[in-house]
């Protein structure tokens, strides 16, 4: 019994180890409902975005380097080029946005998507950004 639990809490330590290792610390420019997870830099990583205080990551469906770019530039840096098929790692918990479409808006927010937290993606489709 004592060997099941402690390999249960092992698992556990080793779980929030890596979700704490996903999480870069990194100076915050620009806005901070956006995050960059699991990437190898501070420039490179998973999408996430911050909605009714939960963090959520976004599908790569229809997402272009034209919206990479425009959530680059409200994180500080800016180009950006997308990275499909959860190229830094799946997310965790909610899928915040799913085809998002970006055609000339000035700000991430008035960006087309099928609404908050509707959408048809696995956490492999989360989309990453190189903002550079």
């Amino acid at each position: 019994m004592e060997g099941r639990i402690g390999q249960k809490i092992a698992s556990l330590e080793e779980r929030i180890i890596q979700r704490v290792a996903d999480v870069a610390v990194c100076d915050a420019s620009g806005d901070t409902s956006l995050r960059l997870v699991g990437g190898p830099t501070c420039n490179k990583g998973r999408l996430e975005v911050l909605h009714d205080d939960i963090w959520g990551t976004v599908c790569d469906d229809y997402f272009s380097d034209n919206d990479a770019a425009l959530f680059c530039r409200a994180m500080g840096k800016p180009y950006g080029n997308a990275e499909a098929i959860a190229t830094f790692g799946g997310g965790y918990g909610v899928i915040h946005l799913d085809d998002v479409r970006c055609s000339g808006q000035r700000d991430w927010r008035s960006c087309s998507h099928n609404g908050w937290g509707l959408n048809n993606c696995g956490h492999e489709e989360d989309v990453g950004l190189h903002c550079h």
